[in-house]
């Protein structure tokens, strides 16, 4: 089972210590990333930690450099100010707070979703964690049953929908909400609603960038946690490097150790003239950062593989991020910075303006008339890998209006709204706790996504203009201006290949194989042409391989 940062229960009636049962990972624990504080009244558990502690200092009447932090800190506000203070609140984090005066249980996640909470119930009592599995044990389940809606969207590439996970009975809390229970009664409230933020004025482009670079240089800096190594993603991006150089800024204010860089790419390719791994060695030398080049061995692909994602929290990029959670962890690092949501909001692209284009157009006309078949895309495509009795599950995903929106801020809330943002940070946290290593998502900040959000649509063009303009002094022109993402190094069929190596030796999880359309499957897998659909059938290969389960030759009849 995973080692969760924490999972725990309350149960109906009068609040006492008895009442509530809570373990937390003494190795997060020890290393900043989970807290608990006890008052008279109050329990609070934080996982991550809370910024802006100028703004907390201000709200609390105290000095800032009196506040402690984590859940130390948490409880000051909950004591204060109950819960108001939660829809101006920054920081990557998720709460709980158990009042054993009243007998109430509160479980609130961040804006953005940027750590994992989930919660199930069971006849008078409350169960709660940072990961699935441990919520279903202390469920008194010893495996998972799967929600098929939620493993429809799962293997067509969409998030779970918003509020669920694969496993039947276990929810997720979703971003900006906070779930209320007290005698056996569950209530979801919003806590954080940006969709009727005022719009900013209409400014120069050079206002603007300068607003934005002075943003995200504070975020970065307030996400440094106060003890331990950190480091960075590197990707080539323009998100990645300004998180970057401005992480090793803040460190060398701060009197750190320079942050080490971790590429996705194998060692193999550090060498290579595509696009991509020449934009990351020239930010690693802008900044004098070492680059850890990934290994170029199938051992953390098998093992991101491995997990079952109905009991814990598996995408896509797990392939090739368990391999930099194994290496941070080895190096001491117990904190990972990442662009992660900037494509999204701060740098984003004005992909809302592909709406307008007689393609998309077209495909809107076709949505409309055509009648619904949940086998097939809008361009005639089997959608993925279900089987007949998943896809009747199927449920339209807040996703798929994308290419019907029309405003920036109508596609950057899809997004928000839509469990887009917190798929990847919940596994990544998931799969990060067995190597002491979290997350800090700066670009994710609420006062970043406050400002995107508040932009006049006049403003927000494509070509992410404004994020390259803010970063005209920190970057080098090699990196800030490119635009060119045809020549990716980073091999996209490594997974691919090692599954279908594999052959029908793939061994398999026999429960979950009724999800998966396994004639399809296995057709693709022995075939010698590419694989159609590869993100769609890795999606079903995370879902069905288990280490020493069942061949796939002995589940599937050939012709």
């Amino acid at each position: 089972m995973t080692q969760p940062a924490f999972v725990g229960s309350v149960r109906s009636g009068a609040g006492t210590d008895e009442s509530l049962v809570l373990t937390l990972s003494e190795s997060l624990a020890a290393a900043g990333h989970v807290s608990r504080h006890d008052m008279s009244d109050l329990t609070v558990v934080l996982f991550g930690d809370l910024a802006d502690r100028t703004s907390l200092a201000r709200r609390l009447g105290c000095a800032e450099d009196s506040l402690p932090y984590g859940a130390a800190l948490a409880s000051l506000l909950v004591e204060a100010h109950d819960l108001a203070w939660l829809p101006e609140s920054s920081g990557d984090f998720a709460l709980v707070a158990w009042n054993r005066r009243t007998g109430t249980l509160v479980l609130a996640r961040n804006h953005a979703g940027t750590r994992p909470l989930f919660y199930g119930e069971t006849p008078g009592a409350l169960h709660f964690g940072s990961d699935i599995s441990p919520v279903l044990a202390s469920m008194g389940q010893g495996s998972a049953s799967p929600f098929l809606p939620a493993v429809a969207a799962y293997l067509i590439g969409n998030a779970a929908p918003p509020g669920t996970t694969l496993a039947a009975g276990v929810r997720s809390v979703p971003a900006g909400h906070l779930l209320s229970w007290h005698d056996g009664t569950a209530r979801l409230v919003c806590h954080w609603d940006p969709s009727h933020l005022p719009h900013s004025p209409v400014r120069s482009v050079d206002e603007a960038a300068a607003e934005l670079r002075a943003l995200i240089k504070v975020s970065v800096a307030e996400s440094l946690p106060p003890g331990g190594a950190v480091g960075t993603h590197l990707t080539g991006g323009i998100d990645s490097a300004i998180v970057a150089a401005d992480l090793l800024m803040a460190c060398e204010a701060t009197g750190r150790a320079t942050p080490l860089a971790f590429a996705w790419h194998p060692d193999t390719s550090r060498e290579s003239d595509a696009i991509d791994v020449r934009l990351i060695n020239a930010m690693g030398t802008h900044l004098s950062m070492s680059v850890q080049w990934s290994s170029a061995d199938d051992s953390a692909l098998w093992a991101a593989l491995a997990r079952n994602p109905l009991e814990q929290p598996t995408t896509s990029t797990l392939l090739h991020e368990v391999e930099v959670q194994t290496s941070a962890s080895a190096r001491g690092v117990a904190t990972l910075f990442s662009g992660w949501g900037g494509d999204e909001f701060v740098s984003y692209n004005g992909r809302h303006l592909r709406g307008r284009t007689l393609r998309a157009r077209a495909g809107h006309l076709r949505r409309l008339i055509a009648p619904a078949d949940p086998q097939r895309n809008d361009a005639g495509q089997l959608r993925g890998y279900a089987s007949a009795v998943v896809r009747r599950h199927s449920v339209p995903s807040i996703m798929e209006t994308l290419p019907t929106l029309r405003t920036a801020r109508a596609t950057q809330l899809c997004y928000l709204g839509s469990g887009h943002l917190s798929e990847r940070t919940d596994s990544w946290s998931s799969a990060g706790s067995a190597f002491g290593v979290q997350y800090a998502y700066p670009l994710l900040d609420r006062r970043l996504l406050e400002w995107a959000l508040a932009l006049p649509d006049s403003m927000v063009g494509a070509g992410r203009h404004l994020m390259r303009e803010a970063l005209s002094d920190v970057i080098p022109d090699e990196v800030r201006l490119n635009t060119d993402k045809s020549d990716a190094s980073r091999d996209t069929s490594r997974a691919v290949d090692a599954v279908r190596a594999r052959g029908l030796e793939l061994t398999l999880n026999p429960a979950l194989a009724p999800l998966v359309d396994l004639s399809r499957f296995t057709t693709q897998l022995l075939s010698d042409k590419p694989v159609v659909q590869p993100g769609k059938f890795m999606a079903a290969a995370r879902l069905l391989y288990q280490p020493g389960g069942t061949p796939l030759g002995e589940l599937v009849r050939l012709p």
